[in-house]
């Protein structure tokens, strides 16, 4: 049985080592990717700082920080930020990182707009926020799989409820009285603002073959900012250099709109959005269309999977366990949760369990030597066999 130190240092890098593999197999079977990051407070009250990357297929831990002495302004959390774009993209190729998503923090989009005046990434406010006010819209809102193209599909669906000339019978059960129902309208319409529902979720929603923008079409105002908006993105990456490519592009919306051509071919049509443009890229008569398509519907619509790691970070770094250093619950994090990835159903008993018993961890917490007589138990780690069925 292996001693507390062993299981602390070489068993830990070994599983470290594996899941780091994982993490670059990962993130190299993703075309694209985009990066969320938050922050909380550890149990010893330290900041954290934790980076995910995400599409609405794949959820990947990447890093955790402690920012220590250096302040948490949006000018650091940029150089954090363009830290990991700068190591993916050189591991991976440039184009992998497509947005930043965030909560609204002034730090956060402070960060946000630096990066996106410096490169061609964009900046996603957390869409999440007002729809969680419906428990029935959670479900989407906070799930790995949620698109940004979402977002327009569930405002709207709000809108529905809050704005019902006052006709009030479809607002939720426990808003019981007149003060309630205000209280809701006014953050919806509050959160509804241009400045929160963007031009990139109305673009999400168009290119988006489950919706094609069917909320909105019929405003012509709307529509024209869509495609504008459109149009500039394919500028900024690159993908209509000429007028001629720009005449392409027109055909191809055109044809997207009317389901004609190949964007009528329900064989290539995929439930998870984005590998529905991914699909589409090797045909000519939709490659353009489709390299906006599958840029803009690899971005989550909320940072959800972030506050999901901060869970799971609080039942790594507990009170009884507060002596762990830094580098070791972040190991431990990467571990854990790319297993719980590969292998939710068997977890639990996956060698990950070697996070030992608190009673158990003061050894071990510290990183200390240790004279190899523990009693500590390790959960024996299912065969390949095991764990895939």
């Amino acid at each position: 049985m292996p001693s507390p130190q062993q299981a602390s240092t070489s068993i830990l890098s070994a599983l470290n080592k594996d899941a780091l593999t994982c993490v670059n197999d990962a993130i190299s079977n993703n075309r694209h990717l985009s990066i969320i990051i938050d922050e909380w407070k550890n149990c010893r009250g330290v900041p954290v700082i934790n980076i995910i990357l995400a599409n609405p297929s794949s959820c990947i831990f990447y890093k955790s920080y402690e920012p220590g002495a250096n302040r948490e302004t949006g000018e650091y959390l940029a150089s954090v930020i363009k830290g990991v774009i700068e190591e993916v993209q050189a591991t991976h190729g440039q184009g992998k990182i497509v947005a930043i998503v965030t909560d609204q923090g002034s730090n956060f989009v402070r960060a946000r707009r630096v990066i996106s005046n410096e490169e061609t990434i964009l900046s996603i406010n957390c869409g999440a926020h007002t729809p969680n006010l419906l428990a029935e819209v959670i479900a989407i809102t906070e799930g790995n799989s949620s698109t940004l193209s979402d977002v327009v599909e569930e405002f709207e669906k709000l809108r529905g409820i809050f704005e019902q000339n006052g006709d009030n019978s479809d607002i939720p059960k426990n808003a019981t009285n007149i003060s309630e129902i205000k209280k809701c309208q006014t953050i919806f319409k509050n959160r509804t603002d241009i400045q929160k529902l963007t031009k990139i979720h109305y673009l999400a929603n168009f290119l988006d073959p489950r919706y094609r923008g069917q909320k909105f079409v019929e405003d012509e105002e709307k529509l024209l900012m869509t495609l504008s908006e459109l149009e500039d993105y394919a500028k900024n990456i690159g993908v209509i250099p000429t007028e001629e490519a720009k005449e392409e592009l027109g055909r191809q919306i055109s044809s997207y709109r009317r389901k004609e051509g190949i964007f009528g071919n329900s064989m290539l049509l995929h439930r998870v959005p984005h590998l529905y443009w991914d699909n589409l890229l090797s045909f000519q008569s939709a490659s353009i269309l489709a390299t906006v398509g599958v840029r803009i519907l690899s971005i989550p619509w909320s940072s959800a999977g972030a506050e999901r790691s901060f869970s799971i970070q609080g039942n790594v770094h507990t009170k009884n366990r507060n002596r762990l250093l830094e580098a070791t619950v972040e190991q431990i994090m990467r571990i854990k949760w790319n297993n719980q990835q590969r292998y939710p159903k068997k977890l639990k008993k996956a060698v990950t369990s070697l996070v030992i018993e608190p009673h158990q961890q003061e050894d071990v917490a510290s990183d200390s030597e240790s004279d190899g007589n523990s009693d500590m138990e390790i959960a024996e780690p299912y065969s390949e066999s095991e764990l895939d069925t």
